[in-house]
């Protein structure tokens, strides 16, 4: 066989090209470890921060490293889960990372009552956006009151599953977080309501 390459011909045999293509498919092929931290960062983000922990925290150092790193801003999401899954949670990886959680959602009242009875908000210095489905209207008025002290503090979502309860309290709580930018209360039974006007 005989190649052409800018003009020169070369003979060439077949064991010399499986030879070249065998050296091109393993000096081609690449590894998560091999890839640059922003690229990591990148692919991370289209994961949730448990996973991420779960998956590549054990892999080795340079992952244990970059998880663990101040720069690394964590959004986490629990769903319903075991209790026991639950609490695995929040030791090894809520605990630990308190400083460096930005963003976490609660998706079940169970759980949100949990993490409620379990950390105190106000130490997540952090915190962007808080999403908690189940919040009881009395632990809704210390929720908003810890929020207050959170500078970075500007997305909330919150839904309750009792009745509507201290509307002008919960409405000058709200009006006290100084840096929010979003907010959504959602009762699931509404009670007695009173319009926005009368709180302020």
């Amino acid at each position: 066989m005989t190649l052409e390459l800018c003009g020169f011909k070369r003979k060439v045999d077949m064991f010399e090209i499986n030879d070249e293509t065998k050296r091109l498919k393993s000096s081609c092929s690449t590894r998560l470890e091999d890839l640059s931290n922003e690229l990591i960062h990148e692919i991370f983000d289209y994961l949730d921060d448990w996973e991420i922990y779960e998956l590549f925290f054990q892999m080795n150092i340079r992952f244990q490293l970059f998880f663990t790193s101040p720069n690394f801003r964590l959004k986490l999401n629990l769903p319903l889960t075991s209790k026991s899954m639950f609490h695995h949670r929040c030791i090894h990886l809520i605990k630990p990372n308190v400083d460096r959680i930005i963003s976490l959602s609660l998706s079940h009242y169970l759980t949100t009552n949990d993490f409620l009875n379990s950390f105190s908000i106000d130490s997540f210095i952090h915190l962007e956006r808080l999403n908690l489905i189940g919040v009881s209207s009395t632990n809704l008025i210390l929720l908003l009151t810890r929020l207050a002290t959170l500078s970075r503090f500007v997305s909330l979502s919150i839904t309750c599953i009792d009745n509507w309860k201290n509307a002008y309290v919960i409405y000058q709580c709200i009006f006290r977080l100084s840096t929010i930018k979003y907010c959504k209360l959602t009762f699931l039974n509404h009670g007695d309501r009173n319009p926005l006007p009368y709180a302020i």
